[in-house]
């Protein structure tokens, strides 16, 4: 099994963040620059104007050129700094070496597990499952998932320790801006919960390493762990 991380028998490091905002908005920024260096060449070239439709695509066109170069020339550099940090004493969140949230490990510690179907194609594909986890202790979330397909997921060991979330974000907004007092009950609300813990600062892991950090979890803290 590939996985990046950094383990000895005291200590587990994995890397968050496979694809970093900062290195998705390099690649913006790279489309952009060339889009509009697009248009300008062709219209130094073929005196289409500025505003000509045809420029406007031959800009386009340039501009994903050069988005490909610089995704394929950064990724293999571009790494995050963002790390999840577990030791017999602590589990935390970390962003280079300072510590952003963190839970003890020792006391009891509340797991959830979930997971949804990718509605819209996106870095993973239409059909994929978001699998997540969040450790909760005094109100702390520590929300960790990956993407995987529906096959991995299915021959995952612990598959069935995850429920599906079935409530949407959009429809609890929808119903709170009619008025409409929605009640999420038993563990559909529970899952929304920590999903909404994901959604503000959960961090993505790769599906090795996420199956690394379950087995650590497993292995040293069975009293809590599922």
């Amino acid at each position: 099994m590939m996985t990046n991380a950094q383990e000895n028998p005291k200590e587990l490091r994995l890397p968050v963040d496979p694809e970093p905002t900062s290195l998705r908005l390099i690649v913006l920024t790279a489309f952009l620059v060339g889009l509009v260096l697009g248009i300008w060449l062709s219209d130094i070239i073929f005196r289409w104007g500025s505003c000509s439709l045809l420029g406007f695509g031959v800009g386009v066109a340039f501009g994903v050129v050069v988005m490909l170069i610089t995704e394929k020339i950064l990724r293999p550099i571009w790494k995050s700094n963002r790390w999840v940090r577990v030791t017999q004493n602590e589990i935390a969140f970390l962003q280079g070496d300072r510590v952003k949230r963190a839970i003890n490990p020792m006391q009891q510690v509340n797991v959830t597990q979930w997971r949804f179907t990718i509605k819209r194609r996106s870095r993973a594909e239409k059909g994929w499952y978001v699998v997540a986890i969040a450790l909760e202790q005094d109100d702390i979330y520590l929300p960790v998932y990956t993407l995987i397909s529906p096959e991995r997921f299915e021959a995952m060991d612990t598959a069935g320790q995850y429920e599906e979330l079935t409530i949407r974000r959009e429809d609890v907004l929808k119903k709170s801006a009619e008025g409409d007092d929605m009640r999420l009950a038993g563990m559909q609300r529970q899952l929304y919960i920590a999903e909404t813990a994901r959604g503000i600062d959960g961090v993505e892991m790769l599906p090795d390493d996420y199956d690394t950090l379950l087995r650590w979890l497993k292995d040293h803290f069975y009293r809590w762990m599922p």
